[in-house]
C-alpha cells in the first residue's frame, strides 16, 4: 500500500504594478492571505494530486524548490493561479496558491528552559 501525500497550502493575493507606464514590464507583489498546516490528502499518486490541485486552484505557473545541503535544490511543489472573488464584495483578485508536498506530518520537538530559583 502506498502512503498518501501530505501538502501545505499558502494563499496569496497578487498585486501588479507597471514599473513604467506602457513599457510592457510588470512587477508583481504578493500579499499573504493565509496558509494551512501540513495535512494528509487522499492521493498517493503525484500526478493525480496535481490534476486535482489544478482543478481547484487554476493553472500551474511555476514549481517550488527547496535548497538542501547548501548546494542542491529539489522540487517540492507548485504554484497555481486563478481569478478569485473576494468573500465580502463583488470584486475579484488574482490568487496564487503555493503547494508544498510532504511525505509525512512534520515532527515537533519541545524544549523547556527552566528558571533556577
Amino acid at each position: 500500500m502506498r502512503n498518501n501525500i501530505y501538502i501545505k497550502e499558502i494563499f496569496t493575493r497578487v498585486e501588479s504594478q507597471n514599473s513604467f507606464p506602457f513599457d510592457g514590464n510588470m512587477e508583481e507583489k504578493s500579499v499573504m492571505m493565509g496558509c494551512n498546516d501540513v495535512t494528509e490528502t487522499r492521493f498517493s499518486d503525484v500526478g493525480k494530486l496535481f490534476k486535482s490541485l489544478q482543478k481547484e486552484y487554476g493553472r500551474c505557473i511555476s514549481s517550488l524548490y527547496k535548497e538542501v545541503n547548501n548546494t542542491d535544490s529539489i522540487k517540492i511543489g507548485w504554484v497555481f493561479r486563478k481569478k478569485e472573488k473576494y468573500s465580502d464584495c463583488d470584486k475579484f483578485y488574482i490568487q496564487d496558491v503555493w503547494v508544498e508536498l510532504h511525505e509525512k506530518e512534520p515532527e515537533t520537538t519541545i524544549q523547556h528552559f527552566y528558571k533556577r530559583i
